[in-house]
Parts: structure tokens; C-alpha cells; sequence
């Protein structure tokens, strides 16, 4: 017979494997919306602490607290996709641009229940078993006290397949997603950039 203990703790997995699973939908959103013109782990440390320089070509944008580094010819445009789960805290899209490149940056509506390490592989594994999703990287690596998970992702969308590059990570009790998205077949292109994206992101 299961402890209760235990008994909590598959449950209280169960209950963040739904969620994560919603984040997972989340982003995916962000594949769809593109192609239309229209302390460590999450304690007192930040995912960067030192406000860096912004590279030539590029703007800062913020929300919440957050910084980050888009390049000049992205839109910003209001946060539209607010869910139950997630809160969109930015959303910028280049509809000009072959394979209309896009950033979303959200966050968890709750507190986060793992973390951030947990969290990081606990989406990793729920990437692995979609059918429409192929993990082709990943790492974890340390950034101010903080473990991010880094993610690049083909969205296998028969219409529209969009690479994905993604940073999660929990940080003061709250799970963020960052991820930039553009279509598969300009996706060496948006290489550099996104990175120059990921790494920009920061507290102010």
C-alpha cells in the first residue's frame, strides 16, 4: 500500500504534468500566431543579474521586471494569449521577414511546484512523447544562481514547421518560458539572433 506521503507526491506530479503539458500547448501557439501577418533553482538568484549591453541592431523591451534584447525590425505587439495557466509578458513578431520570426515570453499563473532543474527536464521528457515535437538539443547550464534549460525544438506542423529555441526556468517560486520561433526552413538563419534573445534575457 502507498504512503500517504507518497501518495501526495504522485499527485502533486500529476497535477504539474498537466500543467506543463499546458505549457507545452502554450508555446506552441507561438508557431501558429507567427505565421499570421496581423538562489539556484529558482530561489533568490536571477537568470542574469548584470543588465548586459544591448548588441548593435537590437531594442530592449520589458515587462514585470524583465528585460529583453529584440532586433530593431520586430514588432511588439499586445499580450493576446493569456490563459488559465500562462500569462504572456511579451510577444514581438517580424511579419516582414522570411518565416516571420516571433518571441514569446510568458509565465506561470502559479507558483511553481518543482524546481527550476525539475522543471526544466520534467518539459523536456513531456517534449520527448509529443508526436509533433523533435527535441534536436538541449542543456542545462547555471546563469546567476540560477539552472535554465535551453531547448531547441522542431514543432512538426504539416502546414506551417516552425524551430523552436527555448529557455525555461523557474526563478523566485514563478516558471518563465522564453521562446523564439520561426519557420523551419529559415531556421539556420535565426540561429545567431535567437541566442543573442536567450542570452539577453534579464532583471532590471
Amino acid at each position: 500500500m502507498r504512503s500517504a506521503p507518497a501518495a501526495r507526491t504522485t499527485a502533486r506530479a500529476r497535477r504539474s504534468g498537466a500543467r506543463l503539458g499546458a505549457i507545452i500547448g502554450f508555446a506552441a501557439v507561438l508557431g501558429l500566431s507567427a505565421g499570421c501577418r496581423s538562489r539556484r533553482d529558482g530561489g533568490e538568484g536571477d537568470a542574469g543579474k548584470t543588465l548586459p549591453a544591448t548588441p548593435p541592431g537590437y531594442e530592449r523591451v520589458t515587462s514585470e521586471g524583465w528585460t529583453i534584447a529584440l532586433p530593431s525590425s520586430f514588432v511588439v505587439r499586445p499580450p493576446r494569449g493569456d490563459t488559465e495557466t500562462m500569462i504572456w509578458l511579451v510577444y514581438a513578431i517580424d511579419a516582414a521577414t522570411p518565416g516571420a520570426p516571433a518571441v514569446l515570453f510568458a509565465r506561470h499563473s502559479r507558483p511553481a511546484e518543482f524546481p527550476s532543474h525539475v522543471f526544466g527536464l520534467t518539459l523536456l521528457e513531456q517534449l520527448q512523447r509529443e508526436p509533433t515535437k523533435r527535441v534536436i538539443s538541449h542543456r542545462q547550464h547555471e546563469i546567476g544562481g540560477t539552472v535554465v534549460t535551453d531547448l531547441e525544438v522542431e514543432a512538426a506542423d504539416p502546414d506551417r514547421p516552425r524551430r523552436q529555441w527555448r529557455r525555461v526556468f523557474v526563478h523566485e517560486g514563478v516558471a518563465y518560458l522564453l521562446t523564439v520561433s520561426i519557420a523551419a526552413t529559415e531556421a539556420e538563419r535565426m540561429r545567431a539572433p535567437a541566442q543573442t534573445i536567450l542570452d539577453s534575457l534579464t532583471r532590471e
